[in-house]
């Protein structure tokens, strides 16, 4: 069966998108080695940015063997040229960087995905401010800290914890959620901040000091609720603090993602002069 060139592109990208979805959601394969090295390195990942990685991971094989002479033979995919039955500058060659197209279409994609995500964790330090130590005690009497990243120090209540389980592609994910008191608290009376440990339960320090930045959402919805029917509810005001918050992680892949950011520019930059001279050339030979 003969296909042209547009259809052998489309079963191409379908498989790749079948794959990434098979790992995806059976958390296995380039997917799960990705999570893995996350949880590892951070304490926790990301399912959609996880999910675009392991996209590109997937297509990087497909493109090197679609470049093997013999499989270009038989299954040509010609990436950097116009396919069939389109015409010169029509969107689809566009996006497909095509031979029509002198804009680098793939570095510029990666630079400003790459630049995106670094600005991501970015964002995570710059509104995080300066480290404050506080007491429970001090915002139980409505002292308000004067930034986002702190040091608290309390009583953590392991007997009203409440554990989130969240069943996600086959497994399960459990985040623990604790209020942090003052020793003169009593049950009953409101909370002003709650400690989100991640998944690693450490409520049993009963006197401690915990780190972490203010995750400005609150409470999850259920969480919130199961906390309002229980001995230790919300203050009004309260304060979510997420233990798991590491700066130097975060400065780290703001740094790494930055500067693939950049080099990717870069490559853009070389290779569009390339691309101009090429166009040059075909329209001079086709005059």
């Amino acid at each position: 069966m003969n296909l042209t060139l547009k259809q052998r592109r489309g079963i191409v990208i379908a498989i790749v998108v079948l794959l990434t979805g098979y790992f995806w959601f059976t958390y296995s394969g380039p997917y799960m080695w990705l999570a893995e090295l996350s949880l590892n390195w951070r304490g926790s990942y990301e399912p959609t940015f996880i999910g675009v990685l392991t996209g590109l991971v997937v297509l990087l094989p497909v493109a090197l063997i679609s470049e093997i002479p013999a499989v270009k033979r038989r299954f040509p995919l010609d990436l950097f040229k116009v396919p069939e039955g389109t015409t010169p500058g029509s969107p689809y060659n566009i996006v497909l960087y095509s031979d029509d197209s002198v804009i680098p279409w793939w570095p510029l994609g990666i630079g400003i995905i790459c630049l995106g995500a670094s600005l991501y964790y970015g964002s995570q330090l710059w509104t995080a401010g300066e480290r404050t130590a506080i007491t429970a005690s001090q915002l139980e009497a409505g002292v308000r800290p004067s930034s986002g990243w702190l040091d608290v120090t309390g009583c953590a209540l392991p007997s009203e914890a409440i554990h989130e389980v969240v069943k996600e592609r086959g497994k399960e994910e459990e985040t623990v959620f604790v209020p942090l008191v003052s020793s003169t608290w009593e049950r009953g009376q409101p909370v002003y901040v709650y400690l989100d440990l991640g998944k690693v339960n450490r409520a049993h320090e009963a006197e401690a000091r915990w780190s972490g930045r203010v995750a400005w959402s609150g409470l999850p919805g259920m969480i919130r609720e199961s906390f309002n029917r229980s001995d230790a509810p919300p203050a009004e005001e309260y304060f979510l603090l997420d233990t798991t918050f590491n700066p130097r992680e975060h400065q780290s892949m703001f740094v790494s993602l930055m500067v693939a950011g950049v080099f990717s520019f870069v490559v853009a930059a070389i290779r569009y002069p390339y691309l101009l001279h090429k166009r040059k050339i075909r329209e001079g030979a086709g005059g």
